[in-house]
């Protein structure tokens, strides 16, 4: 068996390396920051909820596949009072282009889903831009009015995604109230106990068209929630549209509101 023994000389070229090693990577962290953000990129969010104190909350339908519970849904809404934001599919609108006039008719806002029903972060940069286009045409061409609201199917973001969505004029919203009502096996009372107890002011509430029960508990949560104060509206009352940033939770503040809510003194 050798045996090596290492010499002084030995020993302190490797101290010396090391030394050099540790700092050019001081180096690296301190006076060029912006490098480190290539291993720890920021994160772009979508809005998942408002900052808000009014009690005010949306109301949010994504559209993708059978239209058969639209007509109950929006006479629920109407009974109340209540306007939402209906998230459609392209496909979806193709197939129920007077469900599309019918819903923004009523005074409801129109929000893109997608043109097809398909994971955006999967998608290369050309493909998600193509899809956001196709879609916000086809709703625009529809409703008439102009498309801010975009909700990629599947909630799948990623930071092109968002980027991409906001270049093109949309508003990416997500949810923080998810009532899960696209599920076989939940129930009536699970989905109105999801929203009842996950509920705050500002948030963004997930429904889904076409389900076993959202038509029908709908009336039921939305009775629920203004007995408890809060007011069901659409996301384009909700919103802040400028001066604002989305913080690390999902949560759209709004600088301009936190001014005008300072006291005089303390500006």
């Amino acid at each position: 068996m050798k045996i090596f023994v290492a010499t002084a000389k030995d020993i302190i070229k490797a101290l010396l390396l090391v030394a050099l090693l540790f700092v050019s990577f001081l180096s690296v962290i301190s006076i060029k920051p912006s490098i480190t953000s290539v291993f720890k990129p920021d994160k772009q969010l979508p809005i998942y909820y408002v900052d808000r104190d009014d009690n005010k909350i949306a109301l949010t339908i994504n559209c993708a596949w059978g239209d058969q519970d639209i007509e109950s849904i929006l006479e629920t809404l109407q009974k109340h009072d209540v306007k939402a934001s209906f998230f459609i599919v392209g496909d979806f609108a193709e197939r129920y282009p007077d469900r599309i006039k019918q819903i923004s008719d009523a005074g409801h806002d129109i929000g893109s889903h997608g043109y097809r029903h398909t994971r955006m972060g999967d998608l290369t940069e050309n493909k998600i831009s193509e899809d956001l286009d196709k879609n916000k045409q086809l709703l625009e061409s529809l409703t008439g009015k102009k498309i801010i609201f975009y909700r990629a199917p599947y909630g799948d973001y990623n930071n092109l995604v968002v980027s991409i969505a906001k270049e093109k004029g949309y508003f990416p919203i997500q949810w923080d109230v998810d009532s899960l009502d696209w599920k076989e096996e939940i129930s009536m009372e699970q989905i109105k106990s999801r929203v009842e107890k996950n509920i705050k002011s500002g948030s963004i509430v997930l429904f889904h068209n076409d389900t076993k029960y959202t038509a029908l508990v709908l009336e039921s949560i939305i009775g629920t929630l203004k007995e408890k104060g809060f007011s069901p509206v659409k996301l384009s009352e909700i919103i802040y549209y400028d001066e604002y940033i989305v913080d690390n939770d999902g949560k759209q503040v709004t600088n301009k509101e936190k001014q005008q809510n300072t006291p005089a003194a303390e500006q």
